[in-house]
């Protein structure tokens, strides 16, 4: 699966610290998400996981559909909401609306707060973004074990890519990286809800 993102986005997830280096696919110790240390790709003026609903609505693509494979509570639910949510952000940037993104992250993401904000400030300033891609090679999660958290591990490859503006001046560049995140999934009702990313 490819994304697309802006240059800082793509530091600022290669930076990211705070996951506690739990062994890939090992479940979180306690009943509460891990707590997660991240860099905002943006300055966030606010920090909440608030839908953006002013995008044109001629720029508007479909939103990815919730498979329901990604709602069950066991590994293969997990993993396919790992690879769900990454759709969601990928469609975030390419039609810069981000309510779908926001409805599936928690308020507390600060990771999923600062895409959102980017995909505001890039919408606002009139840039679009080509390449600057992930591929996500590898999703591992384990056996729910019924505290209602999971930690995924997972690998990405940042594709090169940069960031134009309304004239087609490039503005910024991305650099190619392969990196490892875990990625901390709570349970709310009947599906999963991003609450983090970390190195």
């Amino acid at each position: 699966m490819r994304l697309l993102v802006p240059a800082a986005a793509a530091a600022a997830l290669l930076a990211l610290a705070g996951c506690s280096d739990p062994e890939p696919g090992s479940p979180l110790p306690t009943g509460a998400p891990a707590e997660t240390s991240t860099t905002a790709p943006l300055p966030a003026p606010t920090a909440t996981a608030t839908p953006s609903n002013d995008a044109p609505t001629a720029e508007r693509g479909p939103a990815p559909t919730l498979p329901p494979e990604a709602t069950t509570d066991d590994a293969a639910g997990a993993e396919a909401f790992v690879r769900y949510w990454f759709d969601t952000l990928e469609q975030a940037y390419t039609t810069l609306d981000t309510s779908t993104l926001a409805s599936h992250s928690t308020p507390d993401c600060e990771v999923c707060n600062a895409y959102i904000d980017e995909v505001d400030q890039l919408r606002a300033l009139d840039r679009t973004v080509e390449g600057s891609q992930f591929v996500l090679t590898e999703v591992v999660a384990p056996a729910p074990d019924g505290t209602g958290a999971t930690l995924v591990s997972t690998t990405l490859t940042v594709r090169p890519g940069r960031v134009l503006g309304s004239d087609g001046e490039v503005l910024e560049t991305v650099e190619g990286e392969t990196t490892s995140l875990g990625a901390v999934l709570v349970r709310e009702e009947d599906t999963w809800l991003m609450f983090g990313l970390g190195a």
